[in-house]
């Protein structure tokens, strides 16, 4: 996300449109306020990364019919200082995923998600739309994020802990998907699952 800015202001300077992207830090508490803010301000609209794409639906006006479905918000229109809810993230996904592995996902393909935040919600729901057997892996502690995701999910996908476990599973799934933020800034050294249990499945 870091990277977001720059690479708008240069679409725009070569559409030649004003226009200005800006990455705001938010923390936690602050999340309404900003909202209210852009609101105010006159803002078009606004970029929802982690952790938030879950915690802003309770403050849209609206939100898309996809967006409710998956639990998670990344993009936010403002029209008339009201708030849209949608999620790009779902087809973005999946077409990064196809383009891939150079087909479509489809009913025989084993899929293993690891995270359980807004991310892995709109993966999920995409591979669930190809009809593709899909695996969620989540740590413990069980998170807020993770057991809404259970409660949501939980007859139409299956749930395994970031244990040893995990090995059997990436050895038979044929596409895995990191949609936790290991690996992105700032946390590009960390990796998503423990280095054994890497070693231990590509065996």
């Amino acid at each position: 996300m870091v990277f977001l800015p720059a690479f708008f202001s240069v679409y725009a300077k070569e559409h030649n449109l004003e226009y200005a992207h800006l990455k705001i830090d938010v923390q936690p508490d602050k999340l309404y306020p900003v909202l209210e803010a852009a609101r105010l301000l006159g803002f078009n609209g606004l970029n929802i990364t982690v952790p938030y794409k879950s915690d802003v639906v309770r403050y849209l006006d609206r939100i898309d019919t996809l967006a409710e479905k998956i639990g998670a918000v990344n993009t936010i229109v403002i029209r008339n200082e009201k708030l849209y809810g949608y999620n790009t993230d779902l087809y973005g996904a999946i077409r990064a995923i196809e383009e891939k592995i150079k087909r479509s996902i489809n009913s025989r393909d084993k899929c293993l998600v690891i995270g359980t935040g807004g991310a892995a919600r709109a993966i999920v729901q995409g591979l669930i739309q190809r009809k593709s057997s899909v695996t969620v892996c989540y740590r413990e502690p069980k998170s807020i994020r993770t057991n809404s995701l259970m409660k949501d999910l939980r007859r139409k996908v299956e749930f395994i802990k970031n244990t040893k476990e995990i090995v059997r599973f990436i050895s038979k799934a044929n596409i895995v998907c990191n949609a936790t933020s290991a690996g992105m800034y700032p946390h590009i050294n960390e990796l998503p699952l423990k280095k054994q249990f890497i070693a231990k499945a590509a065996k």
